[in-house]
Order: C-alpha cells, then structure tokens, then sequence
C-alpha cells in the first residue's frame, strides 16, 4: 500500500512540475515582441502603408456600390446583375473589414448598419430598388467620411 501511495505521490509531483515548466514558457517574452518595442519607427512607416491599402481598398468598395447604383437606376428589373453586385460588393468588404475593425470601431460599426443590409438587400430574388438606392447613398456617404478621416491623421 506505501508503495502505491508513493509511486502516485511521484506521479503526481512530476506532472505538477511539468505543468509549472509549460506554463513558464508562455509568459517568456520572445525575441520578436523585444525587438518590435525597440522599433516603432518600423511600426509607423507600416503604418502609413496599410492605410493606403486601406484607402485604395475602401475605394474599391465605393466603386462597387457607384456600379450597383448604376444598375439600379438603368435596369432595376436586372436582378441578377444586381445580385452579381450585391457579392463583388461583400467580397470587396471582406477585403478591408477586418482592417477597418480594428481601426475604427465606431465607425467600422456605423458603416455596417447600412453595409450589411444593402449587401443582403442586392442579394434578394426580388430586391427593392428603393431601398437600395437609399442604402447605397448612406453607405458611400460613411466610407467617404471615413476615408477622409484616415486620410487627414
């Protein structure tokens, strides 16, 4: 019976120490955050070069929307070059969501209350043309504000 109890006492401490170890390591910092505190010039100048991305991306989502505004207003009867549109606009989005998340919030979140529904809207077997007039006039109308503000910082 002693020796069970301490063949399981040795089993148990081992494991303990193991565990200790390995989670040890993950609070060591590595040598790759060390040297990005060392280099925030590095950080700004990739900075200025993802809002330019940024910019050129939040453009092309402009110019998706001005070409399903264009189809609306010529052939709203077209439905399948307006659902066409509806995706290149969602797959233009999904390019620079993340980015613009991450940026701004706020206004990640005030783009997207008008975005989201005119994507889906765009999608519909039978959209309403109304509707998406007014939802693309509002969503262009934010991603210009907010290019105009990456663009001035």
């Amino acid at each position: 019976m002693n020796k069970l109890l301490y063949s399981l006492g040795t089993i148990l401490l081992v494991i303990a120490a193991w565990i200790g170890f390995a989670s040890n390591e993950e609070n060591i910092p590595s040598i790759d955050s060390q040297e990005q505190v060392n280099e925030p010039e590095s950080i700004e100048v990739h900075s200025d070069q993802e809002n330019t991305e940024l910019i050129e991306g939040i453009d092309t989502v402009i110019t998706s929307i001005e070409e399903l505004q264009n189809i609306v207003e010529a052939s709203p009867s077209d439905v399948n070059q307006i659902n066409e549109k509806g995706k290149v606009l969602e797959t233009n989005w999904d390019v620079i969501e993340k980015q613009v998340e991450e940026l701004d919030k706020e206004a990640y979140v005030n783009i997207e209350k008008s975005l989201y529904p005119l994507i889906a809207e765009a999608k519909k077997d039978n959209p309403n043309v109304e509707n998406l007039k007014s939802l693309a006039s509002d969503t262009t109308e934010k991603l210009t504000d907010f290019k105009n503000e990456i663009s001035s910082s």
